[in-house]
């Protein structure tokens, strides 16, 4: 079942958008965002500082146990829209907050909060089918900035993978070694070394991946 990942609404804050005789220097919606930021503090979850992506507006990551959710708000004038997505690469587990639970306890805090009204969630399909002029302002894809730290990380693991393969061969020709000369024990120490790589690589680095990815790193 698709769940409803978009909200439209409207936010009575001051606008604080800053601009200069070359445009916008700071986009509208910051100040909703921040509030919805403290929305989710409140319910415990870790939130870093928006980010902002000019015209496209402003992202929050919220981590929620070892799951990572991506919002981005943008501020159309006449209404604002809240999209949100689950960054995380597995299905939830039992006693994980999932993706519709949340955003059913942020659509409640935003209701008990009088400066936001008119509140209503879409899939993107009924979204697009619901103001087709709307829909052609906000964009859904993932934002670009995310691609180059994505590259990077797995770069880094590859790369540490290698390196970890490659001293477990090492090791364990090292350890034949040894073995053919009947030194039992210092081949079995080279042997364990290179399990204990091998090991690391195949057990250690997914899941410090995992750990970093849903902390929003």
């Amino acid at each position: 079942m698709s769940v409803r990942d978009i909200a439209a609404f409207r936010a009575d804050f001051p606008n604080d958008s800053i601009e200069d005789e070359r445009g916008f220097v700071r986009y509208p919606g910051l100040s909703v965002v921040e509030a919805m930021a403290r929305m989710f503090r409140d319910m415990g979850f870790h939130v870093p500082a928006p980010e902002g992506e000019m015209e496209l507006g402003w992202v929050l990551d919220v981590c929620v146990g070892k799951r990572r959710y991506w919002f981005r708000l943008t501020d159309l004038g006449d209404r604002i829209i809240l999209i949100s997505r689950d960054m995380t690469r597995y299905e939830p587990t039992p006693g994980d907050i999932g993706h519709e639970d949340l955003l059913g306890r942020i659509d409640t805090a935003m209701k008990a909060d009088g400066r936001f009204s008119n509140i209503a969630w879409y899939t993107e399909a009924e979204y697009q089918r619901a103001g087709e002029e709307s829909a052609k302002r906000v964009r859904f894809a993932m934002p670009l900035s995310q691609l180059p730290s994505g590259v990077a990380r797995a770069a880094i693991f590859i790369c540490a993978a290698l390196v970890l393969i490659g001293f477990a061969a090492v090791e364990f020709w090292t350890a034949l070694g040894f073995f053919e000369d009947r030194r039992m024990a210092v081949a079995g120490l080279h042997a364990l070394a290179g399990g204990a790589a091998l090991a690391l690589c195949f057990g250690g680095i997914p899941r410090l991946g995992m750990w970093l990815y849903s902390r929003g790193f």
